[in-house]
């Protein structure tokens, strides 16, 4: 079987649509048709495709193959082909004719299985501050997170990831624009963006530093 259509015909794949509606029909999570969410084996990866809706993950055919592992060597050799995300679509029978994501690079070029990307509010609300990136380290200490400063979607930003994670890296607090979360499996990833989200909530953050204060004073 084509190895595109054997990952789409897959348990983990149905998993995917799942987890994609759930987040996209969550607007403290996706907003309108913003956010994007993939599933990747042996360098092929079904992305959601531009201008698609999570929300309606499970009612439409939303994700579109890509060759990943083309890309990557394409923008590892620094190719201007790696530009056109869209020259890195896979021929399947029964694939939308949608075009891939804007964010198709920064997908293509993490090496988990599953990679969820929302819009988060609370994350963004840390993500815009000028102290994000020690707000990350104290908030989310322990989980291999990393703050990724403002680069312009695409692959000015998948270029910024690459010079800043580490193989150990599962989070990334996007600056000025939201978080991602890898997993192993979409069960793994989709908790690990809800345990950021409540981590980074204001008022977690707040008590927090409160504990911290309290702490100084004794």
């Amino acid at each position: 079987m084509n190895p595109f259509l054997e990952l789409r015909n897959s348990a983990e794949f149905a998993r995917l649509r799942t987890a994609s509606a759930e987040l996209g029909k969550n607007p403290l999570q996706v907003q309108g048709p913003g956010g994007n969410t993939s599933l990747k084996k042996n360098g092929r990866m079904w992305i959601k495709a531009s201008g698609t809706w999570l929300a309606e993950a499970n009612e439409r055919d939303i994700m579109v193959p890509v060759d990943a592992d083309r890309f990557c060597v394409a923008l590892n050799a620094g190719s201007e082909s790696a530009e056109d995300t869209a020259s890195f679509l896979a021929s399947v029978e029964g694939a939308p004719a949608l075009h891939s994501s804007i964010e198709t690079s920064v997908h293509a070029i993490l090496g988990t299985p599953v990679v969820l990307h929302t819009h988060c509010v609370a994350t963004i609300a840390v993500a815009a501050r000028t102290d994000a990136e020690e707000i990350v380290r104290h908030r989310l200490a322990g989980l291999d997170a990393v703050f990724i400063p403002y680069f312009k979607p695409g692959l000015d930003l998948a270029r910024g990831i690459l010079e800043r994670i580490t193989a150990k890296t599962k989070v990334l607090i996007l600056g000025n624009h939201g978080l991602v979360a890898t997993g192993d499996t979409v069960k793994e990833a989709l908790q690990r963006i809800y345990e950021v989200s409540c981590l980074l909530e204001p008022v977690a953050i707040a008590r927090g530093r409160n504990q911290t204060l309290t702490g100084r004073d004794r």
